[in-house]
């Protein structure tokens, strides 16, 4: 299934559009790249730190788990009210 989100950061910077399809286990859009990066990360270490720090969240199978994924975005993004939709994705983040 297909998500598809507009990001703004929590921090400095600019956000932008993020899809995920979570049967595929893949992501696209403008922060496609730099989201790759962190699940790959999050892929090798079997872990990713979150809040509240420095809480570890173990990573089995983040790009096709959704609370997993979430753990590895919650961090860095925020969704838009857009990134709410009516099946609850907003729980994502």
């Amino acid at each position: 299934m297909l998500f598809e989100f507009n990001l703004k950061r929590t921090g400095a910077g600019e956000g932008g559009t993020l899809t995920w399809d979570s049967s595929a286990g893949t992501v696209a859009g403008e922060l496609a790249d730099e989201m790759e990066s962190y699940l790959c990360s999050a892929e090798e270490k079997g872990y990713m730190t979150g809040h509240p720090y420095p809480t570890h969240y173990d990573m089995k199978d983040p790009r096709h788990d959704p609370d997993e994924l979430r753990e590895v975005f919650a961090p860095l993004i925020k969704p838009s009210p857009s990134a709410v939709t009516e099946d609850g994705l907003h729980r994502l983040f």
